[in-house]
């Protein structure tokens, strides 16, 4: 049945337009996203689907954008519309706030860094001093790069 045919209350878009985003699942946003669902399943089936196969938001976002054509029901455009969704989640959490941040813990130096290298296809090496990558590249080259980092520090 699709989510036209539900109550004009219980259906996602109007509930997020009505009590805002937090309101709804992690699954009605994703249909909402979707627009459409496939035959025999609505936009929010198919959307349950994508989150019990990556088994998260996150691990949706962490997929590869081939991994989800691989999802009954998606094709491209649908496929190419979740990762740019996902994409501009990952860039608005990484812009700059008003003022440099201060990591005051290693915990928040983990989420700092896991947030800015999680979607790389390649290790990195960052120094937090300068916040910036210094090369790509795999981790028997960390000594050279560590030797790099002490050089322009």
């Amino acid at each position: 049945m699709g989510i036209s045919s539900w109550p004009e209350e219980e259906r996602p878009r109007e509930r997020l337009l009505r009590r805002g985003a937090e309101a709804l699942t992690d699954a009605e946003l994703v249909a909402i996203l979707l627009r459409v669902g496939m035959r025999g399943a609505s936009a929010v089936d198919l959307a349950r689907q994508l989150l019990e196969q990556f088994g998260s938001l996150r691990g949706m976002a962490e997929a590869p954008a081939l991994a989800l054509l691989e999802v009954k029901g998606l094709k491209g455009a649908k496929a190419a519309q979740l990762a740019a969704a996902m994409e501009i989640s990952r860039r608005v959490a990484l812009a700059p706030g008003p003022q440099r941040r201060k990591i005051l813990s290693t915990a928040q130096a983990g989420a700092y860094l896991r947030e800015r290298l999680r979607a790389l296809p390649e290790e990195h090496f960052r120094v937090l001093y300068e916040l910036e990558c210094l090369a790509p590249g795999a981790t028997e080259h960390s000594p050279k790069l560590a030797r790099a980092a002490g050089e322009r520090a």
